[in-house]
């Protein structure tokens, strides 16, 4: 009984290693991007930097620098993101790293450029007249 338990161990382990061997480092980084999971994120850009793409490198920065409480870096990082790679982001990501970068500039006490970063993306909307009626509160 113990060895069916042990062999069955063994054939697990050799298949989920033969299956993350298989991912590519930006496989990796993504799935861990997903699932909010900023430590793995963090070791697989530490260990294999070299591996990922330019792209992949920059939005793990980005996340990292925003997640582990370094908003300066964090700052330069994500627009150095949107500036160079925003094309590739998509909408939902584009969206969510200029709220990441507000949230970042609040962090460092530049409450107007936050704010105006906010107000800028709030006036692409349709019907925003109300929301932006806000403004001057």
């Amino acid at each position: 009984m113990i060895k069916k338990y042990i062999l069955l161990f063994l054939l697990y382990f050799a298949i989920s290693h033969t299956l993350y061997s298989q991912q590519s480092a930006d496989e990796r980084a993504g799935i861990a991007m997903n699932e909010g999971n900023y430590f793995d994120l963090y070791r697989i850009c530490d260990k294999e930097k070299e591996s990922l793409s330019p792209f992949m490198r920059q939005f793990s920065k980005s996340i990292i620098d925003s997640f582990f409480n370094r908003p300066e870096s964090a700052v330069e990082s994500i627009n150095v993101l949107l500036n160079e790679y925003g094309d590739i982001l998509g909408n939902e990501n584009t969206m969510s790293m200029i709220s990441l970068l507000a949230s970042n500039y609040a962090s460092i006490g530049e409450y107007n450029r936050a704010k105006d970063i906010i107000y800028s993306v709030i006036a692409q909307i349709p019907d925003c007249e109300e929301i932006l009626s806000y403004k001057n509160l």
